[in-house]
């Protein structure tokens, strides 16, 4: 079974090519014109890794909490190759991406700038992986979450909790590929995915289709 992931959640992307246990990363750091050049990125990727588009099981995608104009570049260009080649599409909350390796009970974070932070409430048992949905909250109100370990990829953002708050266990956990190749094959083995179709995770603004997503699915149509 192969499939890819692609992940758009801030400025700098991801792509992940999984095939029976073998996997292949892609960083896009601090991606510029990110609408205009992605899908050659990901164009590139899959011919320099010898894969084809139809050999893709299934299509993986960040549906957000996240940047609103960058998560909506990966979803469009999933949904339109999903709608074109008729291949499964799963989503996944972008706080999942942060689940570290151990077992343990986490808070995930990021920052939603001056609306707050967003989290992801995690506990993985024995490798099992069990969360909620995610919210956009305060800083004061982690003080309710003593017992889980705080986690985040961004070190601005633990300074702020820590000057907030006091007797958590802090966690700095960059992009985890394995853990969220493991999440979205379970999620397509559950048969929990659909066919061209992904409801983005605005916490903080409008759900829309703007000009600029018809122009990528424009463009990703004359690509693939």
């Amino acid at each position: 079974m192969k499939s890819l992931v692609i992940d758009t959640t801030s400025s700098t992307s991801y792509l992940i090519l999984s095939d029976n246990g073998k996997k292949i990363e892609k960083k896009i750091e601090k991606s510029q014109n990110l609408s205009k050049n992605f899908h050659l990125e990901l164009k590139s990727f899959l011919e320099n890794n010898n894969v084809s588009i139809d050999e893709i099981t299934y299509l993986a995608c960040s549906v957000g909490p996240g940047s609103f104009s960058s998560l909506r570049v990966g979803a469009s260009v999933a949904k339109t190759i999903s709608f074109l080649r008729k291949i499964p599409l799963v989503g996944y909350i972008s706080l999942l991406a942060y689940v570290p390796d151990n077992d343990g009970k986490y808070i995930i974070t990021m920052s939603a700038k001056s609306h707050g932070i967003y989290i992801l409430k995690v506990e993985k048992i024995n490798g099992f992986i069990f969360y909620n949905e995610a919210e956009l909250i305060n800083i004061s109100r982690l003080e309710r979450y003593k017992n889980y370990s705080i986690v985040s990829d961004d070190d601005n953002l633990i300074l702020q909790i820590m000057e907030k708050t006091s007797g958590f266990n802090f966690i700095n956990q960059r992009f985890n590929s394995s853990s969220i190749t493991h999440i979205t094959n379970d999620l397509y083995e559950k048969k929990s995915y659909s066919n061209y179709n992904l409801n983005l995770l605005y916490l903080s603004g409008p759900n829309w289709q703007s000009e600029q997503d018809l122009e990528i699915s424009k463009t990703v149509n004359e690509k693939f």
